[in-house]
């Protein structure tokens, strides 16, 4: 399934939430959210610009096949995301059946998330280590995006269509050096263990 969803960088939290208040949007909930991207050995899912993610939400468990789609050589926009996901029961027995069936940990990520819906429309501000927060707009067309964009005072025309990854690259970090990026601790990768 098609993910329609896009990242506005360089937002002002405060302007974005405000006018979210002022729009209606009704403030659901904050949480840090703490996930594990799987591949097998060799990264072969990753050459393919796709991954398994196990991600603790706070109050729910999820595990997705995630997959980007048009991936640009110049670091442009993608096609788009497509995502499979469903709800997992205990994190840490998912964890362990990922890893019986021969996938390996490609990292551990966390970030601190501030969501709003209105009409269908989920507003997450995303807070990662060591970038600046932005906002993701997930719906379920390209047109309802860009009109959300619109009334928030954003351009659609400078939405982002790819993962945080592309995002860290931006910002001169290869998340792939690294086998733990969290809040408190980045670890990075033993170059001889891939």
């Amino acid at each position: 399934m098609e993910e329609i969803e896009a990242k506005f960088l360089g937002i002002d939290t405060e302007t974005i939430e405000k006018r979210l208040q002022e729009l209606g949007a009704i403030f659901e909930k904050e949480r840090l959210m703490y996930a594990i991207s799987f591949d097998f050995p060799g990264f072969p899912l990753d050459a393919n610009s796709a991954w398994v993610r196990l991600r603790n939400e706070g109050d729910v468990i999820k595990i997705a096949f995630k997959q980007r789609l048009g991936v640009k050589a110049d670091g442009g926009n993608d096609d788009g995301m497509r995502e499979i996901e469903t709800e997992a029961g205990h994190f840490e027995d998912m964890r362990q059946i990922l890893l019986a069936i021969g996938m390996v940990e490609k990292f551990v990520m966390e970030k601190k998330r501030r969501s709003w819906v209105k009409d269908g429309i989920r507003y997450d501000i995303d807070f990662w280590p060591r970038l600046d927060p932005y906002l993701e707009i997930e719906t379920d067309s390209w047109d309802r995006l860009e009109e959300a964009a619109r009334e928030l005072g954003l351009k659609p025309e400078e939405k982002k269509i790819f993962s945080a990854s592309q995002i860290y690259k931006m910002a001169g970090i290869n998340d792939t050096d690294y086998v733990q990026m969290t809040f408190a601790e980045w670890v990075p990768r033993d170059p001889s263990a891939s």
